[in-house]
This record gives C-alpha cells, structure tokens and sequence, in this order.
C-alpha cells in the first residue's frame, strides 16, 4: 500500500512511468521453487525432533526427551538460518526498482533510500566499466553508474539492476541534450568548466588529481556540481586555488599544444605536440561523451 501511494504522486510530479529496471523481483516460483522446498527441509528436523520429545517424555522423562530431540532441533535451526538469509536477501533484491518517468527520474534501493529527481536536477553522469580477468582471460564486465545531482549528491548504481547499458543510454538521451548548450556557451563565454579531473577554458585544459578533486568544487566548495563554471576566476587565480587545495597532475596545457585525444581501455588520452599523452580513466570524468565533445570542438574549432 505505501509503494502504491508512493508511485501514485510520483505520477503527479514526475508523470507516468516510460520504462522500469528492477533487480530481481519476488514471483510465486520463488516460493514454489526455493522457499517452499527450503521450508520443508528445515522443519522436517524440528518436527521430528518434537516427536521424539513427546514420545521420550511420555516413556522415559524428561532428561531422556531433553537428549533424543535437541540433535534435531539443532539440526533444524542451522538449516533455517540460510533460508531467511536468503529471503532477506530476495527481499532487498525486490526493492532495487529504478524507473524513468516523462518528467524524471525515481529510485528505490535498499536501505530505505529513495530519489525522486526531476530531470532538470540532474547535473551529470559518471559511466564506468570494469573488465575483470583472470591471467590476461576475459572475465565478467562490470558496470556502475553515477548520477550527480545539482546539490552535490552522488547516486550510485550498479549492474544488479538489468540492462544498465541500456539504461545508461536513455538517461544521456534525457540530459545530455540539455547540458551540451549550456556547456557551449559557458566555454565560449570563457567561463572555465569543471569535469571532475579536467578543468575547462577557452584557452586551455587543465589535468588534476582524481583523488583530492572534490575538495575544490566552486571556488572552494565542497558540493559542487560536476562542470560547473567558475567565473570570474583567471589562469593565475585558478593555479593558485588549485595547490592550496589540490595538487596539479600537469600543467595548462593551451589548446593550439594539443594534437589529438581519444578513448583508449576506458581511458581518455590527450596527446599533445610534443607527444606528451596524459591518460584519465573514463569513469572518474562527470559527462564524458560531452567533455569529449567540447575537447574536440577546442581542438579543431
């Protein structure tokens, strides 16, 4: 009942519901086909436990009862703790629901946490892939995503829910759209832009430390949104604000410097004239495919 009322004023806010990703969701096989089963193997044991219980109390007393039946209770409790672990787990799996709407965004996840975000709150995505190998064997590719909102809240998901590439690409096809002119205009302003590890001017690119980034935000601001502009701030001033707060993995690098970038391994690598290449995973860049965009629009404008 309350999920219901829930997505019944989403409907009013968000409207309706274009597509649903859910992790595995609670069907009757899995009570027919697992918790049935596992119900019965657990208290087998306990009710013949209590038989001999009642028969050795009724025949011989009750330390004879105490002895013949507490080798089954035993047995009965060890088999019934992994099957409520196990729903408990189904649970938790059945709970993980993220659904598109016409105007936004919803996301139920475990632990109680619960995101109704309009898609104008969204402010970037950060897409990473994990390619898992076992002596240079290809193994199970991993997926994460993380949606950054405009108050500087990071939302993650990963792949226990299904098809999150294809979820991933709708959510791009939502924002992305919107981002990219304002983007533009702010570069073409001169405003410097912040993509995580790259900072963003008309006249040149800056390279950052991905671990100590975020403690610089807007001009010193711990939440700021990823590529967010930071006006009113020049070459010198931006160094400056950088090592007091972040250490610089490279110098500005301008613009006519750089030769060539693209995506490597998921990794973006820019190669400049003078065949210096600087590399930065994918997955720690907010927006990458628009970065990418902007860097190549700078590149050749």
């Amino acid at each position: 009942m309350q999920y219901s009322n829930v997505q019944h004023s989403t409907q009013k806010t968000l409207g309706p519901a274009t597509a649903i990703y859910r992790d595995r969701p609670l069907r009757w096989r899995d009570f027919f086909l697992i918790f049935l089963p596992g119900g019965v193997a657990a208290l087998a044991p306990f009710f013949y436990g209590l038989q001999r219980d009642l028969y050795a109390r009724a025949y011989y007393g009750p330390v004879a009862a105490g002895a013949w039946s507490w080798p089954w209770y035993a047995l009965a409790t060890v088999a019934l703790i992994p099957l409520i672990l196990l729903a408990l787990h189904r649970v938790r799996q059945a709970h993980r629901i993220v659904m598109l709407h016409k105007h936004g965004l919803m996301i139920h996840w475990t632990g109680g946490q619960h995101h109704r975000l309009p898609w104008e709150e969204i402010d970037g995505l950060i897409c990473n892939t994990i390619e898992n190998t076992f002596l240079e064997f290809p193994l199970k590719t991993r997926h994460r995503l993380t949606i950054c909102t405009q108050s500087g809240k990071l939302i993650r998901i990963d792949d226990r829910i299904p098809k999150l590439p294809e979820l991933t690409a709708r959510l791009k096809a939502k924002i992305y759209p919107r981002l990219l002119p304002q983007l533009r205009a702010a570069f073409q302003k001169g405003d410097t832009l912040d993509f995580g590890p790259i900072i963003l001017h008309k006249k040149w690119v800056c390279f950052k430390r991905v671990e100590k980034f975020r403690k610089l935000g807007r001009a010193g601001a711990q939440s700021a949104p990823p590529h967010a502009p930071i006006s009113g701030l020049s070459s010198t001033e931006m160094k400056r604000t950088n090592k007091k707060f972040v250490q610089l993995r490279e110098q500005e690098i301008p613009w006519e410097q750089v030769a060539r970038l693209n995506v490597v391994s998921g990794q973006l690598v820019v190669e400049s004239h003078s065949n210096q290449k600087i590399k930065i995973a994918v997955g720690k860049i907010p927006n990458v495919d628009l970065l990418i965009q902007l860097l190549q629009e700078g590149v050749h404008p």
